[in-house]
């Protein structure tokens, strides 16, 4: 009895794995044109990455003068190498359906902790999807099992042993401001 109850947590945890590394397909290569490739055109258009923070080129035209700030500061990495990519929605449909997001992010790791900042966001519902890319190859790394082999967490540090977290687990509200939030990849 006891055999059949450690066997169905661990095909729970598999099948919760790589929900997970499905979930975290914005972030993610594929064969065709990748994920993070689509990052990269949202980023440009809304983000510039100097020092390793993402900061805004320019405000969207219809951004009132005060805004929200998202800060998320990444730990629980073992590795100080590569980079901890950021996916981040602002709508339901885009998160669950892993669409383009609102804003994505992509630092070089360079100590125990590394901050992110996203500024100029109206205020209101947001998920992020996080991972350390400890390699640097700009993929969610997998096992012959699917399952993730790089740390990663979702906002609210949601998670569902059965699927991937979805939106209603996930959102956080931003208030106007400055939103500072630890995410810990353990």
């Amino acid at each position: 009895m006891t055999h059949l109850k450690i066997s169905s947590k661990i095909k729970a945890i598999s099948l919760a794995s790589v929900l997970a590394a499905t979930a975290l397909g914005a972030c993610a290569s594929t064969p065709e044109k990748t994920s993070m490739e689509k990052v990269s055109e949202v980023t440009q258009a809304t983000t510039s990455v100097t020092n390793d923070v993402a900061t805004p080129v320019k405000p969207p035209v219809n951004m009132s003068a005060s805004s929200a700030t998202l800060v998320l500061d990444v730990g629980g990495y073992a590795k100080q190498s590569g980079q901890i990519m950021v996916a981040l929605y602002n709508s339901e449909d885009a998160f669950d359906s892993e669409a383009a997001p609102f804003r994505g992010a992509q630092v070089t790791v360079k100590s125990a902790q590394t901050s992110i900042n996203f500024d100029n966001l109206p205020a209101g519902d947001y998920a992020f999807k996080v991972f350390h890319d400890a390699n640097g190859n700009g993929a969610l790394d997998t096992n012959a099992f699917g399952m993730p082999t790089e740390k990663y967490a979702f906002s609210k540090d949601a998670s569902d042993p059965f699927s991937a977290p979805e939106w209603e687990e996930s959102k956080i509200y931003l208030t106007l401001g400055e939103n500072i939030l630890n995410v810990s990849l353990d």
